[in-house]
């Protein structure tokens, strides 16, 4: 399977789809992040509004060799053409892919205006709990 995106203002940007309490799927376009070792995260005002619930808390060491502490909340994504169990971190701004959702995939991209983005699923990748979305 292989999910398409595209390049903007220096940004690897791919789309998912998340899931809210409800189970009704809203589409975001986030962010591949290398140097997040998690799944998903989020920020708090759209973690509110897809009444997500929340599951712990999670210390991550920030590049500057500080500690952040995020609060953790269960999602299911869509995306790689299945669904997805994750375990989305409250966080930052904008939302950012990491690189536990990648492991078992190539990830290319032409890093220009508009260049395209291509996540392809690898035999090691982990599969979905449901194909197809």
């Amino acid at each position: 399977m292989t999910t398409n995106g595209r390049v903007r203002n220096n940004d690897a940007l791919i789309p998912i789809g998340i899931e809210d309490r409800d189970g009704t799927q809203h589409s975001y376009q986030v962010v591949i992040d290398t140097g997040f070792d998690g799944t998903l995260s989020l920020p708090l005002a759209d973690i509110e509004r897809l009444g997500l619930r929340e599951n712990s808390t999670r210390r991550f060491e920030l590049a500057n060799g500080g500690e952040y502490l995020s609060r953790t909340f269960n999602a299911v994504v869509h995306w790689d053409g299945g669904r997805y169990e994750v375990v989305v971190n409250e966080m930052g701004k904008r939302p950012l892919l990491g690189m536990e959702l990648l492991s078992g995939r190539r990830v290319t991209l032409d890093v220009v205006e508009d260049g395209p983005v291509t996540v392809e699923r690898l035999g090691a990748a982990p599969g979905p709990l449901t194909a197809g979305g």
